[in-house]
């Protein structure tokens, strides 16, 4: 797995990123872990991940700037992940460019659809897409 497609899983939960590794290995893809914003930042200056996966827990921002900062700079898909199951969390979610969105503690086969998803809209250049 060491060659496999990296996967960013931003979250200061332990279980709530356990639970997304568990889905990104299922798919064949290889989990990256940051409990911070600043520690995904550092991440992303030596890994350019397929996907990026953010919670709304992090002890150095919350989640909009978080997705903001991330779908800046790695550009590529962001999946807000939030313990808040309600429209306002994610209707600010995607207006700070999130790709999607998933309730925490994620539903395995929605996590699944929701990957698959972003590894098929990635085959296409994100910039491309976000300058357009």
């Amino acid at each position: 797995m060491a060659n496999a497609i990296p996967v960013l899983i931003v979250s200061s939960q332990a279980a709530h990123r356990d639970r997304v590794a568990e889905v990104v290995r299922k798919c064949g893809l290889r989990p990256l872990f940051a409990p911070s914003l600043s520690d995904a930042r550092s991440i992303l200056t030596e890994t350019r991940p397929a996907i990026i996966f953010c919670g709304d827990d992090l002890p150095d921002s919350d989640l909009r700037n978080s997705l903001a900062v991330l779908t800046a700079e790695a550009r590529v898909p962001v999946i807000a992940l939030s313990s808040l199951a309600e429209w306002t969390s994610c209707l600010e979610a995607f207006s700070a460019g999130a790709f999607d969105y998933i309730a925490c503690p994620p539903d395995p086969r929605e996590a699944e659809r929701i990957v698959r998803l972003a590894l098929d809209y990635g085959r296409e250049p994100y910039a491309k897409r976000s300058a357009a």
